[in-house]
């Protein structure tokens, strides 16, 4: 699942915006997290003879092949100048070096998250109504009560998430008791696979709707026999009324919004992120928000991204082409969506979804997804194709063979992303064109059950997420979280693909795909940073790359591999300065985390 897969939540975004001023105030956000930071942070020492930080002690983990483990590590100007055996690395002890003592704590590079959208921050006020912080409906009717009882008359109450497939219980969503859960507040829950909303009568007035007011083409207000309205409100056409009447959100507040979710990722461990969508809520405003929030020096990560491919005239249009050079913000890619999602019923398939003669949707022609992919191409760019059906895979791996035949290009490190249901002989063919899979890993944890009783039945449910396969064929791989469609955690990624386990359950989901803590913690460091083109700065800890680091309680190598979610993340380094510490909080924003 992704944005573009949301499609209920892109409308409320395309038309929750207060147009006159967005991009000023995000102009203005920017500027004032500039004057925060310079005033907050010290200027980096420039690299010299002397290491301006030290660490010994506990255990250091490098990822880098050549020199796995060390016992010491040494930072100048932000970057690394030693690393080795502690004699070695005190040689650069200066008078001013600061040398911290590691004891049992496990140092590792920053970890690296593959694959978020940062469109989602838009909807950080929105209540979460779903399973990963909420284990029932139960939860779920009392947020919703809390946020009424809390709200003035008229006051809008917005809920996203909302996933009765896992969510366990029921909840009445039906108008005649959303009316008297709150009769005095319009009220609008949207289902986590964005086609569906449950609305009130307070809702359906806000939006200047009767009875008497038509179906939008290719949008429905669902009606019982006598005419009245369910509540059920179905695809954008018709979500974009309630998004229209709905409170909006300030460019200032978008940019603070996104600067919370970095410092999210931070407090998980991360010191790069990458957006695989950017472009999917608005080109210009996207662009103009991840600016604001990366060039003033607040952001506790370096930023790496993918631009939306529907978005192609506009990017074109602003002169943007592939740029590595810099080491706080690459845009270096191009992403387009083929199908929808697994769980939505919406991803592309070969043969029908269990006990259903659909086999979902695909969003391109094989001829329009060529063409998307050959013009981002041959324009340099990387290319992230999102699809979750074995067909859509299919498609991606026969548009980039195309592509690539017509012209070839060494180094392309093309994507699929989530590569969800995958067969043998595609695995093949990915290895063959040098595409390499990233895997929402959430999939099997969360939905896993999911997968095995409704979607699909349990032996097609064995090809979802074949990590273990993959790196036997030599690929690389990453793990990430669609986020917000899973919660950012690392630690949770790597558990999950070392235990294949089912959440709330003894159960596991094709064991014979787990990987190796190891094997998983590479999918979140080094070949994530690889996958992203940041390897040349970030992803292990070597001479000369990004001083970037993440401090744990304990080594997730020698841990119970269902424990090493619930590691503790005590600090993050990113470029040699603590950008987050356990014992504090984030030093920029405060952080709130979506429990999972």
């Amino acid at each position: 699942m992704c944005l573009a897969c949301r499609p209920g939540l892109l409308a409320f975004a395309k038309h929750g915006t207060a147009r006159r001023g967005f991009l000023k105030g995000m102009i203005a956000a920017g500027a004032l997290l500039a004057a925060k930071a310079s005033a907050a942070e010290p200027a980096a020492a420039p690299a010299g003879s002397h290491a301006d930080l030290i660490m010994h002690g506990g255990k250091i983990l490098t990822m880098n092949d050549a020199q796995p483990q060390v016992e010491a590590i040494a930072v100048s100007g932000g970057k690394i100048i030693g690393v080795g055996s502690l004699t070695e690395i005190m040689t650069l002890k200066g008078p001013k070096t600061q040398v911290i003592e590691l004891g049992s704590r496990t140092l590792l590079p920053g970890f690296v998250e593959p694959h978020i959208h940062s469109t989602f921050a838009f909807f950080d006020s929105w209540l979460d109504l779903g399973p990963f912080v909420n284990r029932s409906m139960d939860e779920v009717k009392a947020k919703v009560m809390t946020a009424v009882a809390s709200a003035k008359p008229g006051d809008w109450i917005l809920g996203q998430l909302f996933d009765p497939l896992i969510t366990q219980g029921t909840f009445d969503v039906s108008i005649k008791a959303l009316d008297a859960l709150a009769p005095n507040n319009p009220l609008v829950i949207l289902e986590d696979n964005g086609h569906i909303a449950f609305v009130n009568s307070k809702a359906f007035a806000a939006a200047g709707i009767t009875t008497k007011t038509p179906d939008p083409p290719h949008g429905r207000f669902l009606r019982d026999a006598a005419g009245n309205f369910t509540g059920e409100i179905q695809e954008p056409p018709a979500l974009i009324r309630f998004a229209e009447a709905a409170p909006k959100i300030t460019g200032a507040q978008y940019v603070a919004n996104i600067l919370k979710l970095f410092n999210l990722a931070a407090s998980k461990g991360c010191t790069s992120v990458h957006d695989c969508g950017i472009g999917a809520l608005s080109p210009e405003s996207d662009l103009a928000a991840i600016k604001a929030v990366m060039e003033g020096g607040a952001a506790p990560v370096r930023f790496s991204g993918f631009l939306a491919s529907t978005a192609m005239p506009t990017w074109q249009a602003m002169g943007l082409k592939p740029d590595n050079s810099s080491e706080t913000v690459r845009i270096n890619g191009v992403k387009a969506w083929v199908d929808g999602t697994n769980q939505g019923y919406s991803g592309y398939q070969r043969v029908p979804y269990l006990n259903t003669t659909s086999v979902g949707t695909a969003n391109y022609t094989l001829a329009a997804l060529s063409a998307a992919v050959v013009e981002a191409h041959d324009n340099g760019w990387q290319v992230g194709v999102h699809a979750n059906g074995d067909a859509a895979i299919d498609m991606a791996l026969t548009a980039f063979e195309a592509t690539l035949k017509k012209t070839p290009r060494k180094d392309a490190r093309h994507r699929i992303e989530h590569c969800t249901l995958l067969h043998p002989e595609q695995m093949d063919k990915m290895v063959e064109l040098g595409i390499s899979p990233s895997f929402t890993i959430g999939h099997v944890y969360y939905w896993g059950d999911s997968f095995q009783k409704t979607i699909f039945g349990p032996e097609r449910a064995k090809l979802i997420d074949l990590c273990a396969s993959v790196v036997k064929k030599g690929m690389r791989l990453s793990l990430h979280s669609d986020y917000n469609v899973t919660p950012i955690g690392p630690l949770r990624y790597v558990s999950n693909a070392v235990t294949r386990n089912l959440r709330g359950t003894t159960q596991t989901l094709n064991p014979t795909e787990a990987l190796t803590p190891m094997q998983a913690l590479r999918a979140v460091t080094i070949d994530a940073a690889w996958q992203c083109h940041m390897d040349d700065i970030v992803g292990s800890l070597e001479v000369g790359k990004c001083a970037d680091f993440v401090l744990l309680d304990r080594d997730p190598t020698k841990v119970p591999p269902a424990e090493i979610m619930d590691i503790p993340v005590h600090e993050t380094w990113l470029g040699g300065m603590r950008r987050f510490s356990a014992k504090t909080g984030s030093p920029k924003d405060s952080v709130r985390s979506r429990a999972g």
